[in-house]
């Protein structure tokens, strides 16, 4: 399928009088890196004199750099960064091919999803956590959305790091704090706070909803009441877990 879709794309030379290949087009590249560079230079099409040698090297060039993609997205949902995937060595313009093949798609400014994962139905907290970069993880109630657990229904996405942040992005609250090893993990492809982290955080601004939310844990399996006394003394201040009988 692949080798079919690169052959079709190699063959199509537009009609257009505007969009004639200049002379460094037209030469039989190479490598993939110097196609897709040339790709970009002639306003965002693909046009260009096309040989067995650049079929190969296109072949070559997906396959490479969708498996990088792969790697890294795989554990974020299939959900990467722009910067992200210049660090496993795919530039924007080899991005931009791979969009246009419909190989990945954009989902907000500088991130993109790998297509063969279907869309998250908690991409705005994967896109948020993105954004907001390294250690970054979604809390307090957007994090019991994630579990399913409690009443809550966030106006905000609430995300949680551990070291200073001064972006802003509109429906995003970013929340400065250290989240420990054993308080974090992966929930439906989302990084998030774990449950009795998520809980704690929640009974400083709403024990009643925090209460709500420990009772509905409880009843799922997500914490065992055997955890309470620990937690209680971990989270002093979370006086919710001393109060389930």
């Amino acid at each position: 399928m692949i080798a079919r879709r690169v052959a079709t794309a190699s063959v199509s030379i537009s009609s257009s009088p505007n969009s004639t290949p200049d002379a460094t087009s037209r030469r039989a590249l190479s490598s993939e890196s110097e196609w897709i560079t040339s790709i970009g230079q002639v306003e965002g099409s693909y046009h260009g004199y096309f040989t067995s040698v650049n079929v190969k090297s296109i072949f070559t060039f997906v396959h490479s750099a969708m498996d990088r993609l792969y790697r890294l997205a795989e554990p974020q949902a299939g959900y990467f960064t722009t910067a992200q995937a210049g660090e496993v060595g795919v530039s924007r313009q080899e991005l931009y091919y791979l969009r246009h093949r419909g190989d990945i798609t954009g989902v907000a400014y500088g991130i993109q999803r790998l297509t063969r994962f279907p869309a998250s139905p908690h991409e705005d907290m994967v896109v948020a956590c993105l954004w907001v970069g390294q250690g970054a993880v979604a809390s307090h109630e957007s994090a019991l959305v994630v579990y399913g657990i409690g009443e809550a229904m966030p106006g905000t996405i609430h995300v949680t790091v551990p070291r200073v942040f001064r972006g802003r992005r509109a429906g995003v609250t970013v929340h400065r704090a250290v989240i420990a090893p054993d308080e974090r993990t992966t929930r439906s492809g989302v990084r998030v706070t774990t449950p009795l982290r998520t809980m704690a955080d929640v009974a400083l601004g709403d024990p009643a909803g925090a209460r709500a939310a420990l009772t509905d844990a409880l009843e799922r399996g997500l914490v065992r009441r055997g955890q309470l006394k620990s937690a209680a003394v971990r989270y002093p201040h979370a006086v919710v877990f001393g109060v389930v009988e």
